[in-house]
């Protein structure tokens, strides 16, 4: 521990300098995780649409009934 408070001083200010530096680096990841998750909940709504669209019954043709395209 320093013996004068010159060196006290100095090292708080270094402490607060690195403490300031992880709090940016802190604060940069949680900006760049909260636009991940909005993708990622947007992705999770285009599956959901595709799985309810898929689960949708199939259309019947009578294709019997259908008149070719040539005619």
């Amino acid at each position: 521990m320093p013996d004068n408070a010159d060196e006290r001083i100095t090292q708080l200010e270094m402490l607060v300098m690195h403490l300031q530096h992880d709090v940016e680096q802190i604060s940069a990841t949680a900006v760049a995780q909260q636009k991940e998750i909005r993708e990622l909940r947007a992705t999770i709504r285009r599956l959901e649409r595709g799985v309810e669209a898929l689960q949708q019954p199939a259309e019947v043709r009578d294709v019997l009934g259908e008149v070719p395209p040539h005619h």
